[in-house]
């Protein structure tokens, strides 16, 4: 679990740090580029969120595929 947070992190900073290098030392463009960089990584930081969360709670409450997909459907509605 920690292992994944870890990694979504590396990626998410290296994907900042790409979309932000080729400014140089223009700050003014250089936040632009942070900005793009932010909207781009940080649905995939919630969607890894998200998954961490489904993780623990299928191996705590020891749920099937069969049973977590059965769940899922009846609060979906």
């Amino acid at each position: 679990m920690f292992g994944t947070i870890i990694v979504a992190w590396l990626l998410t900073g290296l994907v900042n740090s790409l979309l932000t290098a080729p400014f140089g030392e223009n700050w003014a463009a250089r936040s632009i580029g942070a900005s793009i960089a932010s909207v781009i990584t940080m649905p995939y930081m919630a969607l890894v969120g998200v998954f961490i969360y489904l993780d623990m709670r299928v191996r705590k409450e020891r749920y099937s595929a069969a049973e977590l997909e059965r769940d899922l459907a009846t609060t979906a509605t």
